[in-house]
């Protein structure tokens, strides 16, 4: 606002830019206190000591001492008293109310400020008491209620613990700030204009006086050269004239002249006449230093000087002289010299109208004085308005209008501020009657919910009454409450009919005669419990009906009846879980045993062998545990050509013989198809051991009878048995069964009808093969095993056929294990089946990802053990649904001594390998013994020459003549041939000529990673 009025002074400021600043930074202040925000606080006060430092250094000439005169341009408008009351507030303002020591700081300042305020707003009593503050009443006497109220404020907050302030509600704040904002502006806009009355008024009165003067200046000129022209007319005319009697009759006719005197050439006195009411004060003038040196300058005209010496003191009476040239016609006197009384001349014709204004006459920057002799001087005046009073034939002078008397300014500025401070408790209570009315409605908002909850609460206590009647009649399972002596005092229609009694019969009876003696007391501690702690409880217990005695198996819930905090009796809620239990017992039965022969499954037998070797490890028993794994020779023709009832049946019995064999303790199991795994632990020794599996062996041999009556056939079947014995290095039982079923797999490979111990395959078993062995299972356990892959290349064209997946093991030390040695190992304790179920599952899986990097075919490798087993043809089914792998992406290798071993049923697996689209290739052919005969009738698309007939094929004749011979061989009856191990160029170009058609090997490519064998055949033109 000062921006766009411009004021000259700060009397025309409402509020001066300093004052502006201050209210700026107390807002801050307040602000960042009510926001919780420290830094604004602090920075607000900061802010308001600068104000203070500012007016201080300028007010006390500091500023120019210290060589900071930069700060004089800046406006300083703070009185002592003010910038005391600064320094205060910016304490006040800047501490924290939570703190106990702060509060306490709070509490001093505050009252210092509202001591200082009252002390302000007391000042404004006498007309003139704010100069002691400021430049205008309205502005201190704000100032004075705003840091009252602040002070106020302060002190009941520091008298409030740990509490800061709170803040009211945002519509409370918009009115409060929109009230603030009203008042404020009501009292600024009358202020403004009050002050600018004021000084409207002083500059028309003093333009007013200017003109009055210069005009009484004008006509004493005139009157004093009429004189002298009279003078000179009767000289020309020659008529005589008396001169003292007109000068005579100016002095009685003009009071403001005191003295006229005639002067020669010389500027001598020729003589004088005076006024009767100052005969002497127009002939002291003449001795005046500057009357003197001012005659003696030319006055060809008429001139005007009013005397420095009289003007300064104000003891005396301001004179003005003037000089008037006389023509040469008057001989005797030359100029005449007048003396006027200043304070007569300037004031009594132009009494002001405003008596609360006092006009100022400056003859220079030294000489000032006021010719109002009722108005006398005093500090406080405040300049309203200046002008120039020109005198004719004189100087210029300045004119001063000054506020002198205070009384109507402070009267209405302190109605003005009544005004604000009335508007500014009228924000505040309407505030407060907005608060009051939010928090009225919000109490009866409360309340009309609370009724609501109330009805609700009515409403729904009646329902659950009803519920409770409801669920307590209609229940479907008993429902009772017993007193604390265990009678019962309710019973439902449920109760009564699932315990066969009435309900007259029961409120008369105590709980104990539905239970045995051995369940009573059971119950009745429970029942203590419930009654003594207020705990619920839950059990099972067998009761009794009342009538008939019959046995039921109860799921029974005890709750307390607490009333008033005191325990009454129980409810108690039953329910009849006897068919659940009978439905439990058989699902635990079927999980355990085999739905076909009733015979333990699988998981059962692991469940039971484990215990008993946790037992053995625990309490070594002096008898011989051993574990047999039997498996029906050619049970699967059977199974295929007779039908699975007939199959199903041949189970069965086998099932039965094997349980007329076990004892108490036995462990008699079906693992799978048509294997099974019996287990006895109190042999004396393995020769007793080596009689039963003998005794077993001829009475599964017994013909089993099939088909119905009147067709019944005999079916003649054998078993082949792998034996293994506990011995205390096995932990687990899966290792027993697979130490047994791989002395199966070797009694099979010995022509069937056959046992084998395990102890026999592998005699002795070093520490490091059964540390190796550990090391593999915990591998196949975390799936750590890769496959590397191998291309194998086209001959003709240089580019890829196939990959061959081969098996590899990194420990997790980072070092490698070559597969000459966990392999052979694998075989020998059967975890070559489940690493080869794995090998197989993988490389399925990786199919998809080669097919999308052009590989046609990928090759997996095959145990003995995996192909003999009976369920070898479906696992493989499995996996490649499981996986969603194209058949004839796959290639099995199988050696061909895994061929040469039951060759009929071989075939047929082949055949159904074939027909489901898988080819096979006989893998390290050349190094067997078998017949030739059998490749012709065999199904396989591939010879793979072993690596043994390429290594020196370069060098060795009888080498170069035999893998000529085989591959001439394989194309004669119609098979592909594949050289294997090939390691140099020469080898390449040999096998080109003998007509071999593919290769693999070093000269081409290690085996490798998936991610490397990806990478590679990117940055190749093999596909």
């Amino acid at each position: 606002m000062n921006t766009v009025v411009e004021p000259e002074s700060l009397f025309e400021r409402m509020l001066s830019n300093t004052a502006s600043l201050l209210s700026i930074a107390i807002s801050f202040a307040i602000a960042g206190l009510l926001f919780k925000r420290p830094a604004l606080q602090r920075v607000a006060c900061i802010g308001i000591l600068l104000l203070a430092l500012h007016s201080l250094l300028v007010g006390t000439n500091l500023a120019n001492i210290l060589f900071m005169s930069w700060l004089n341009h800046v406006e300083a408008s703070f009185s002592s008293a003010t910038i005391v009351l600064c320094v205060i507030l910016s304490v006040m303002l800047g501490l924290n109310p939570e703190h106990p020591v702060q509060r306490l700081w709070i509490r001093v300042t505050s009252a210092l400020v509202i001591f200082v305020s009252t002390t302000v707003l007391a000042l404004h009593v006498t007309p003139d008491g704010f100069m002691w503050v400021g430049p205008h009443p309205d502005i201190t006497s704000l100032a004075g209620v705003l840091f009252l109220i602040i002070g106020i404020a302060y002190q009941l907050l520091s008298l409030q613990p740990n509490q800061r302030p709170a803040l009211p509600s945002k519509p409370a704040m918009l009115v409060g700030t929109l009230c603030i904002v009203l008042t404020g502006s009501l009292w600024y806009f009358m202020g403004y204009h009050s002050l600018k009355d004021i000084q409207d008024e002083a500059e028309r009165e003093i333009e007013r006086i200017a003109n009055a003067r210069a005009t009484m200046a004008m006509v004493n000129v005139q009157l004093m050269e009429r004189m002298t022209e009279r003078w000179e007319v009767a000289a020309r005319n020659n008529q005589p004239f008396d001169k003292h009697a007109d000068v005579q009759a100016y002095l009685r006719d003009i009071p403001h002249l005191l003295s006229i005197t005639a002067l020669n050439d010389s500027r001598s006195s020729l003589w004088h006449e005076f006024s009767k009411s100052a005969p002497s004060s127009g002939h002291r003038i003449l001795a005046d230093a500057e009357v003197q040196q001012w005659l003696m300058e030319d006055h060809s005209d008429t001139s005007f000087l009013i005397p420095e010496v009289p003007y300064i003191n104000t003891q005396s009476t301001a004179l003005a002289v003037m000089m008037i040239p006389i023509g040469d016609e008057v001989s005797d006197v030359r100029f005449l010299f007048a003396v006027f009384d200043l304070n007569r001349m300037m004031n009594p014709a132009t009494r002001l109208t405003n008596n609360h204004i006092k006009i100022y006459t400056q003859l220079n920057e030294t000489a000032e004085r006021s010719f109002e002799s009722n108005k006398p001087s005093h500090n406080n005046e405040l300049v309203l308005a200046s002008t120039t009073l020109a005198m004719s034939h004189g100087p210029e002078l300045t004119l001063h209008a000054a506020l002198y008397d205070f009384k109507e300014l402070s009267t209405a500025a302190n109605m003005r501020t009544a005004i604000v401070a009335l508007g500014i408790l009228f924000s505040l209570a309407f505030v407060l009657m907005i608060e009051q009315n939010a928090a009225l409605r919000r109490h009866s908002l409360r309340l009309t919910s609370t009724q609501r909850k109330l009805r609700q609460q009515q409403h729904e206590l009646s329902l659950n009454e009803q519920r409770y009647k409801s669920l307590f009649s209609h229940h479907p399972d008993p429902v009772f409450s017993l007193d604390c002596d265990g009678c019962f005092s309710h019973v439902n229609d449920a109760f009564c009919e699932q315990v066969e009694v009435t309900r007259e019969q029961a409120l008369q009876l105590h709980f104990g005669v539905f239970l045995n003696e051995q369940d009573l007391m059971r119950v009745g501690n429970i029942f203590e419990q419930v009654i003594t702690k207020g705990e619920s409880k839950r059990y099972e217990t067998l009761v009794e009906t009342y009538t008939t005695k019959t046995s039921k198996i109860f799921d029974i819930t005890n709750l307390p009846i607490i009333i008033d905090g005191k325990i009454l009796g129980t409810f108690g809620i039953g329910k009849d879980v006897t068919h659940l239990k009978e439905q439990a017992e058989q699902l635990a039965y079927q999980a355990g045993h085999d739905g076909l022969t009733g015979l333990l499954n699988r998981a059962a037998l692991e469940q039971h062998l484990n215990e008993l070797i946790q037992k053995q490890q625990q309490a070594p028993h002096d008898g011989v545990m051993a574990v047999l794994f039997i498996d029906l020779d050619g049970f699967k023709p059977v199974n295929d050509n007779l039908g699975l009832e007939v199959g199903d049946d041949i189970l069965r019995q086998a099932a039965a013989r094997l349980e007329t064999l076990s004892q108490k303790n036995d462990l008699v199991a079906r693992f799978g198809g048509d294997e099974f795994v019996f287990v006895r632990f109190d042999f004396t020794s393995q020769a007793q051991v080596e009689e039963f599996v003998k005794h077993t062996m001829q009475l599964i041999d017994e013909p089993y009878q099939v088909g119905a009556l009147g067709s019944q056939q005999k079916i003649y079947l054998t078993a082949s048995i792998g034996v293994t014995l506990y011995t205390p290095q096995v932990k687990q039982a899966v290792t027993l069964i697979q130490q047994a079923d791989v002395a199966m797999a070797r009694a099979k490979q010995q022509g069937r009808n056959h046992y084998q111990f395990f102890s026999s395959q592998r005699k002795s078993m070093s520490q490091s093969d059964i540390i190796l062995r550990s090391q593999f299972q915990h591998a196949i356990d975390t799936e750590s095993l890769q496959l590397y892959y191998q291309p194998i290349i086209d001959l003709t064209t240089g580019k890829l056929a196939s990959v061959e997946a081969l098996m590899r093991w990194t420990r997790e030390d980072g070092s490698s294990v070559s597969p000459a040695e966990f392999i052979p190992l694998a075989e020998a304790t059967g975890q070559i089946i489940p690493a080869g179920a794995w090998s197989l599952k993988q490389a399925c899986t990786d199919i998809h990802i080669l097919q999308q990097h052009g590989v046609p075919r990928v090759a997996v490798n095959l145990s003995a053990l995996q192909f003999h087993r009976a369920n070898f043809f479906e696992q493989i089914e499995r996996i490649l649904v499981d996986t969603n792998t194209p058949t004839n992406m796959l290639e099995l290798e199988l050696t061909e001594s895994i061929l040469m071993e039951n060759t009929s049923n071989a075939i047929q697996v082949l055949e159904r390998l074939r027909n489901l689209g898988i080819g096979v290739a006989i893998d390290d052919f050349g190094t067997g013994f078998s017949g030739l005969s059998y490749l012709k009738t065999l199904p396989v698309s591939k010879l793979k020459v072993d690596r043994a007939f390429i290594k020196e094929l370069s060098e060795s004749s009888s080498d170069q003549v035999i893998t000529q011979g085989i591959i001439n061989m394989a194309h004669q009856v119609g098979l592909e041939v594949v050289a294997e191990g090939v390691e140099t160029g020469e080898q390449v170009q040999l096998l080109k000529q003998y007509g071999c058609g593919f290769a693999q090997g070093f000269y081409y490519v290690r085996p490798m990673a998936l991610a490397d064998l990806i990478m590679y055949l990117k940055t190749t033109d093999l596909v």
